[in-house]
Order: C-alpha cells, then sequence, then structure tokens
C-alpha cells in the first residue's frame, strides 16, 4: 500500500485502509485539496469546451465511418450489380464511399439550397443500403417519422413537399425494401391479402396524390424540371444549329416551354436567348443586349446567321 498524497510506503504497523501515512502528509493533503480540485475542474471545462465545439464537425464523420465499417462489412445485394447502374452513380463527397446512387432520375439536377442533396431525388450510398436525410444530412437504412420530427417537421408529406418527393415515395433504402417486400413474399396471410387487392382492382390508387405530376421527383424522372429543361434546350440548339419548332426535332421542348412560361417567346426569354415577334414573312429577334435582328427563318442563309449572332450575343451558349 502506498500513501495518498506523497506515495509513500506504510509502516507495518500502520492500519493498511488508512488513506495517510502520517498526520502531516494528512494536513498537508487538505490544504491541497482545494487547488486540485479547482485545477481539475478547470480541466473538465476545457475539456468540455473542446467536446462541444467540435460536435457539430465530428458528427457527421462519425456517423460516416460507422456507416463506412458496416458498407465494408457486408456486401449487399445490390452491390453485386452496380456495373447495371453505373451510370446513375454520381461523385458524392457527403456519401460514406464519396459516390451516390440518384435512382432514375435524369441529369443535370437542382441542389437543395438549405440541405442536402438534389430536389426530388432519395439520395442512396452507391450500394444502395442507406439513404440521407435532407434536412440534417444522416445517412440510415429508414427514415422514420421520429427522426423528421426531430428535424422539425410534423409528419412525412410536409418532408416530401418540402424536398421535391412524391408523396407515394418511401423513404427506406432499395436494400431494406427488397428484404421488406421479401418477408411479405413469405408471409402467406400478405400474399393473399395482395391478390385479393388485385382482383378488386386495387393498385394503390387512392394513396396517390392529385399533384403528383407537379413534383420534383416526377420532373426529374421525365427531364422537365427547370435545369434539364434550360440543359436539353442549350444541347438542341448547339447540335442542330436552330431553335426547337413545331415542324423539326425539338417539338417536345417546343411545347414544354409553351406549358411551362405561357409562350415560346417568353420561355426564350427567361433562359437567357433572343425573343422574338412575327412580321410577316420575317422575325423580328430581340437579343439579351437589347439589340434587334431581323431574319428569314424560311431561308436557310438567315437560320445560319442567327445560329452565329447567337453563339456571339448569348453568354449562357459560350
Amino acid at each position: 500500500m502506498k500513501c495518498f498524497n506523497c506515495r509513500g510506503s506504510f509502516e507495518e504497523n500502520k492500519s493498511k485502509h488508512a488513506p495517510f501515512c502520517c498526520k502531516g502528509c494528512k494536513l498537508e493533503c487538505k490544504k491541497d485539496t482545494t487547488k486540485f480540485k479547482e485545477e481539475r475542474d478547470k480541466k473538465k471545462k476545457i475539456a468540455l469546451c473542446s467536446k462541444f465545439a467540435l460536435t457539430d464537425a465530428k458528427q457527421a464523420s462519425k456517423n460516416r465511418n460507422l456507416v463506412y465499417k458496416d458498407f465494408k462489412s457486408k456486401a449487399g445485394y445490390y452491390r453485386k450489380y452496380k456495373k447495371e447502374y453505373k451510370d446513375k452513380i454520381v461523385d458524392y463527397p457527403e456519401s460514406p464511399n464519396e459516390k451516390g446512387y440518384i435512382g432514375i432520375a435524369k441529369k443535370p439536377l437542382m441542389k437543395i439550397k438549405d440541405g442536402h442533396g438534389y430536389q426530388g431525388v432519395l439520395m442512396q450510398d452507391e450500394t444502395r443500403r442507406y439513404v440521407q436525410c435532407a434536412s440534417c444530412g444522416k445517412w440510415m437504412k429508414k427514415i422514420a417519422i421520429s427522426h423528421l420530427r426531430k428535424c422539425g417537421f410534423k409528419d412525412v408529406i410536409e418532408y416530401k413537399d418540402k424536398y421535391g418527393l412524391n408523396h407515394t415515395t418511401g423513404l427506406v433504402s432499395d436494400e431494406t425494401s427488397l428484404k421488406l417486400t421479401k418477408a411479405a413474399l413469405k408471409n402467406k396471410q400478405s400474399v393473399a391479402l395482395m391478390n385479393a387487392l388485385q382482383k378488386k382492382g386495387f393498385n394503390g390508387g387512392n394513396m396517390r396524390s392529385k399533384d403528383s405530376r407537379s413534383s420534383m421527383q416526377f420532373k426529374n424522372m421525365h427531364g422537365s424540371c427547370p435545369e434539364q429543361v434550360r440543359h436539353r434546350l442549350y444541347e438542341f440548339i448547339k447540335c442542330n444549329r436552330e431553335l426547337p419548332t413545331q415542324r423539326n426535332r425539338g417539338r417536345s421542348l417546343y411545347k414544354l416551354l409553351i406549358s411551362r412560361f405561357g409562350s415560346f417567346g417568353d420561355g426564350l426569354k427567361a433562359l437567357g436567348l433572343p425573343h422574338f415577334k412575327r412580321r410577316g414573312t420575317n422575325m423580328v429577334y430581340t437579343f439579351p443586349d437589347w439589340t434587334i435582328y431581323k431574319y428569314n427563318i424560311n431561308q436557310f442563309y438567315d437560320r445560319e446567321k442567327l445560329f452565329n449572332m447567337m453563339m456571339q450575343k448569348c453568354p449562357v451558349l459560350q
């Protein structure tokens, strides 16, 4: 046994349970205890302050490390078929393996300004085993309602409306969804219930929201979100050296701009391209720098002049 204060050895005739080896040492220890406690409290406060300062930075990395360990330990079902959907994998630094899966959404995508991921996309990791919460950025196998309430949402529909998801989209990863489907198919009662509902003609139509076509997820699937329309229009002009019309290959784009902006000319103006007015057989084009030029679209030479002028005057095409 050693003394509590001076760490000296006890004498043989002293009690082994006594904390101090002598009276003098006991008195000195009483004086030093207050200083020792103050220093200990200061060290604790410094340690706590440093912990609280690093929580925001470390919490995300800690969560990513935990997910990454689990990611390395198990292969998963979809990881075997990664080559089949490699065109849907994008570079995503927030993912545990720095790559993300965007599903059937078409590129380019619109980033969420006050959150994580992209508008109308249920962001998953490369192996499709984890899904990311667009509000806090946490990775999990399922975004439960309890987690959404911690993030400040009343229900699931409010979360989906904010980030452009369809009301019928499940907030689970594809791997978890597959496991739940397998479990349901093993259960005879659930299979009998599904067969009975299919015979009655029920296909989940009652659950579908009326405004599902206006959601960002629906637009991403069909290439009609604002960023995709912009990209498609610029690409069409560069490839075909003309504007889309009802009579050329850009008919779908022409109709999409009319439905989105009210008229084709307003759509061109909003996207930084020259808007026009018809004057007889000629079209008067007003460019972004407010210069006006007249062209006859029915003549091939004028079409080439219009394209060259657009490439000079429109910075968005350069």
